[in-house]
């Protein structure tokens, strides 16, 4: 308002080429040639932005303590708040962060520290975590090892608070960094997620990367296949035996998981498994039926 400038409308161009989103599962991102960079390699416009979670709290200090914005001394601390968030989100209701060796730290491995470090203190009600069904195979092993037990929605961070309160839960989350903690809050709260992973490694006095070690993200390969009648590709016996068949000779290494889109005329193939060999011939032994029954 100062500055009198206008807010910038974003174009679909903007959408599509101006996002440098590695944090958010399925993001697009584009180059101009085979192998090249990204067309937008610079983090000055990154979405989401690398953000010191210091900087959040003493912006957020700066302003509590002023009885008139419009005097504030520095107007970077406004700037700095409503900057966007994770993948547009403006609200920053998500956290992925950034271990000391510059590994991503997803929502999976969040909730695996903060539900290892509940269950040690003996807060983690029902001894449960809330996931989705597309929570990584390795965070199911890991907690099967912790003795820790777990619930699978469908994806939303709306189904896993809706079994979360059904069930009186305390933690439960998305691989997108949607984290819930339900003693304080009824949604994702990226600086609270932020602050949990802090406390955290500040209690058992460790770095990021050790926390996460004995977690065993396995590899995951997801197709999407284009289909006239999703209803009869997830009836259909010869995907069916396909799909047992995989699950069968996968057994304890891995998993397939078929699916609808809830909003595309599409079918979902995903498998994980120990190596990115197996995930190609298990998606490829399921996808291969649906394409020649069922693509259009």
């Amino acid at each position: 308002q100062e500055e009198n400038r206008a807010v910038k409308n974003l174009s679909n161009y903007d959408f599509l080429v101006g996002i440098d989103d590695f944090s958010r599962m399925g993001a697009l991102r584009f180059c101009e040639t085979q192998g090249g960079e990204f067309i937008n390699s610079s983090t000055k416009f990154q979405i989401p932005p690398i953000t010191s979670l210091r900087e959040l709290l003493h912006a957020a200090d700066e302003i509590e303590k002023s009885e008139n914005l419009s005097q504030l001394p520095d107007k970077k601390w406004i700037a700095q708040l409503i900057k966007p968030g994770t993948s547009l989100g403006g609200a920053r209701p998500k956290a992925c962060v950034i271990d000391e060796k510059g590994n991503l730290i997803t929502g999976d491995h969040i909730l695996y520290i903060y539900g290892k470090y509940m269950k040690k203190r003996e807060k983690l009600i029902n001894n449960t975590v809330v996931t989705t069904i597309m929570s990584n195979f390795g965070l199911y092993k890991a907690f099967d090892e912790l003795g820790i037990d777990y619930a699978k929605t469908a994806v939303g961070d709306k189904y896993v608070y809706e079994y979360m309160a059904e069930h009186k839960n305390s933690l439960g989350g998305e691989q997108s960094g949607h984290i819930i903690f339900s003693k304080y809050a009824t949604t994702g709260d990226g600086v609270l997620t932020s602050l949990k992973v802090m406390q955290v490694m500040m209690a058992e006095k460790l770095p990021l990367s050790e926390l996460v070690k004995d977690l065993k993200i396995y590899p995951q390969l997801l197709e999407n296949i284009k289909v006239e009648d999703k209803d009869a590709v997830i009836n259909d016996e010869e995907v069916k035996q396909a799909v047992e068949t995989a699950e069968k000779e996968l057994g304890d290494t891995g998993r397939i998981l078929l699916r609808q889109s809830g909003t595309e005329p599409v079918i979902r193939v995903m498998v994980e498994a120990d190596s990115d060999e197996k995930c190609n011939l298990y998606v490829k032994s399921v996808a291969d039926i649906i394409k020649r029954k069922y693509s259009v």
